[in-house]
């Protein structure tokens, strides 16, 4: 289908990741640090002197405050459904307006349900807003934006991904 024809933009639900990866392994980060935390503490209680554990608990907090945070956000963004829009030559995910100049390239992971990518030009990373997946439709969703891509000269890229938060 040639979207260049298209008369009204075209308008698809998403969903957003939950960020499991980065919660476990804040988590685990942070089992880490309290097994650490708790060697110090022994060590502290057999030689009083010792003061290396409030590093520890300093640590342990950052750590603990940071899994929390992410996990909230993680959680909000997943229940918040939002959309793409694809209009002749733009493209609108969750409000941000992204033109063809403004985006390096389009990722599709597509591991058990397609996960894509929409990577700005000049991010090493991309950012978290702009990954999602379909949430119906998804082989007719994938392929309108496969052809948008394709008319607007953007490369699509069918390999796993790196994203923020």
């Amino acid at each position: 289908m040639d979207t260049r024809s298209l008369k009204q933009p075209k308008t698809y639900a998403i969903t957003h990741f939950w960020g499991v990866k980065p919660i476990f392994t804040s988590l685990f980060l942070m089992v880490i640090l309290g097994f650490s935390m708790y060697q110090e503490v022994q060590a502290h209680l057999r030689h009083p002197g010792r003061q290396g554990y409030f590093i520890f608990i300093g640590l342990f907090a950052v750590c603990f405050t940071a899994a929390l945070i992410q996990l909230v956000v993680s959680i909000l963004r997943y229940f918040k459904r939002g959309q793409l829009t694809i209009g002749d030559e733009y493209l609108v995910v969750d409000g941000l307006k992204l033109y063809p100049e403004q985006i390096h390239c389009i990722m599709v992971d597509e591991y058990f349900l397609p996960s894509i990518a929409v990577k700005p030009r000049g991010k090493r990373i991309t950012p978290g807003r702009l990954v999602f997946r379909f949430t119906e439709a998804h082989v007719q969703s994938l392929d309108e934006l496969d052809d948008w891509a394709k008319n607007q000269g953007i490369r699509i890229i069918n390999k796993r991904f790196f994203r923020w938060m």
